[in-house]
């Protein structure tokens, strides 16, 4: 699949918005719901990151410029390291202080 430089950044800017509409629905619920809910919510989540992977690599096969392909499979990655790391340091917290508090009523 050949595609023209602006074909290839829509397809790039797709994948970054949806990401980025992720991140925010999921930091959004997160304050709204409370800390437990935003980690249980990262566990249901956690293939996000591979699925997004998986469209990099089918991308980096078939499609030129490789580019593309290359630069789907960087935001998997990120996103992946980002979720995994703030899942991990909820962790950390949950097992410190034996849970987390609930968030305030509005």
């Amino acid at each position: 699949m050949n595609l023209d430089t602006a074909g290839a950044l829509a397809i790039v800017a797709v994948v970054c918005v949806v990401v980025a509409a992720w991140g925010l629905w999921l930091s959004r619920g997160s304050a709204a719901r409370g800390a437990e809910w935003g980690y249980t919510t990262l566990g249901v989540w956690r293939p996000f990151p591979w699925a997004i992977g998986v469209v990099g690599v089918v991308l980096l096969v078939v499609a030129d410029p490789v580019w593309v392909g290359v630069a789907v499979l960087y935001v998997a990655v990120m996103t992946w390291w980002l979720t995994r790391s703030v899942r991990r340091k909820m962790q950390v917290v949950r097992d410190t202080y034996g849970g987390f508090d609930d968030p305030p009523h509005r």
